[in-house]
């Protein structure tokens, strides 16, 4: 039962570190997907 009290504690530790790195992760794309809808649309446009 030592161990296993040992353990959670760890990977509450290691779980906020993560959550940061995800929330950069999700900013960073949000910011590249606008960028690329955006020139498709110019393309569609000029064909018809």
């Amino acid at each position: 039962t030592a161990k296993l009290t040992n353990t959670p504690p760890t990977s509450t530790t290691s779980i906020p570190p993560y959550n940061i790195n995800q929330s950069s992760k999700p900013v960073t794309p949000p910011t590249q997907q606008p960028s690329k809808p955006a020139t498709p649309p110019t393309q569609p446009k000029q064909q018809p």
